[in-house]
């Protein structure tokens, strides 16, 4: 993640500020789909998830 962030910002600013939101991303993706502490049962199905990457993309 560090070196694909490297390779699309120009200074350590710019790095520091895309690597944050990559890994806070990641971290609100991981928290979709880890199970509940306690939770015995199956999770339920929470569908397909988009996410978009392009600003002008369409689904």
């Amino acid at each position: 993640m560090t070196a694909i962030t490297s390779r699309s910002t120009t200074t350590t600013s710019d790095m520091a500020r895309e690597l944050t939101q990559r890994l806070t991303a990641l971290g609100r993706a991981h928290d979709l789909v880890r199970p509940v502490p306690g939770q015995t049962e199956a999770a339920p199905r929470c569908g397909r998830i988009r996410v978009s990457c392009a600003k002008n993309e369409r689904w």
